[in-house]
């Protein structure tokens, strides 16, 4: 199994079988499965955060496009003011 990086949450599971005859399998493999399963991870985290960076981008368009951004004036002189 794969560990995200610094986040200690399990994120999936990544396996690799030899059906036809039993296998050892090496440091080195066994290394390059796991760099392999943290290139998945980051992935799929990128894609998590890039959606969400859209989410948050059209919310905070949608709160602009739909404010008042009127700008009050006064007059000098004058108690009222004038918009």
């Amino acid at each position: 199994m794969r560990r995200a990086p610094g986040r200690g949450s399990l994120r999936g599971y990544l396996g690799f079988d030899s059906v036809k005859r039993e296998q050892a399998w090496s440091e080195d493999n066994i290394q390059v499965l796991r760099m392999a399963g943290g290139i998945f991870i980051n992935a799929l985290e990128r894609k998590k955060t890039h959606l969400a960076l859209i989410d948050a981008k059209a919310k905070y368009l949608n709160i602009f496009e739909n404010a008042d951004l009127s700008c009050p004036s006064w007059r000098p002189g004058t108690r009222t003011r004038k918009s």
